[in-house]
Formats: C-alpha cells, sequence, structure tokens
C-alpha cells in the first residue's frame, strides 16, 4: 500500500506514514512521513517521476525526468537499474499537478503507462485482479 498526500492539490507529493511496498524483491514500510527530494532534477513543463531508491533498510525518494518502463520479473516501473518509480506527475512552474501512482499497465492499451489507473487520494491499492500484491 502506497499513500501520498497533496494527491489532488498543487502542493508537492509526500510518502505518508503507513506507507509500504516492495523493491527489488525487498519490503519496506515507513512509520513516518518521508519528503521526496531532488527538486533540482524537476523538468519543467514535462512529466516527471518519484523513485525510490534502496539504500540498506530505508528508501530514498528522489525526482527524475527519466521515464520508467516496466518489468514484469520485479513486478513494477524500473528505470535501467535498480530505481523503482512509484509516482509520475506534471510539473509547471511550481505547481505539481496530474499526479499518478504508478500501476500495472493495462493490457487492453498494449501496456501503455499512460493509460494507468488514477489513483486519488485516499485511495488503497490491494491486488491485480490476477493476484500477487503489489504498489
Amino acid at each position: 500500500l502506497l499513500y501520498l498526500t497533496n494527491m489532488e492539490s498543487e502542493d508537492a507529493p509526500e510518502v505518508m506514514a503507513g506507507s509500504h511496498f516492495e523493491v527489488n524483491g525487498a519490503l519496506y514500510k515507513y512509520l513516518a512521513g518521508e519528503a521526496v527530494i531532488g527538486i533540482d532534477a524537476l523538468v519543467n513543463r514535462k512529466t516527471n517521476y518519484i523513485y525510490t531508491e534502496p539504500s540498506g533498510a530505508s528508501c530514498a525518494f528522489r525526482y527524475s525526468a527519466e521515464a520508467p518502463v516496466f518489468n514484469p520479473a520485479k513486478g513494477g516501473w524500473y528505470n535501467s537499474g535498480n530505481r523503482r518509480a512509484i509516482a509520475r506527475l506534471n510539473y509547471y512552474n511550481g505547481a505539481y499537478l496530474d499526479k499518478h501512482i504508478m500501476t500495472w499497465p493495462d493490457p487492453g492499451q498494449g501496456g501503455a503507462m499512460a493509460m494507468g489507473r488514477v489513483i486519488t487520494r485516499r485511495e488503497i491499492l490491494t491486488a491485480p485482479p490476477w493476484g500477487s500484491a503489489y504498489c
């Protein structure tokens, strides 16, 4: 279950306390809220992503304009390395717009990321219809 703040506002999102998710086969849980770092990596007027990058027993959350690809073996959206994309957003002159949690690709749309389901504030991700929990 992954929760982000400010999903329906123009404010910067943060990872909410109680979020837990898998990255590269390891499960991470956050008892306190966590800010996303790397605001200097945001590209104005473009789609940007929030990646989680494992570091020991925790993860750092960073912005990047690098588009991920879906990795079926890992069950999530990853860059060319081991960073998992957990959300995407459009950044426009200091406003964080059109925020989406990265979900499974839509097979009916050729697996297109742009067709992923929009997750709104307080909506809980459970599991895809074919089983296996994800975030």
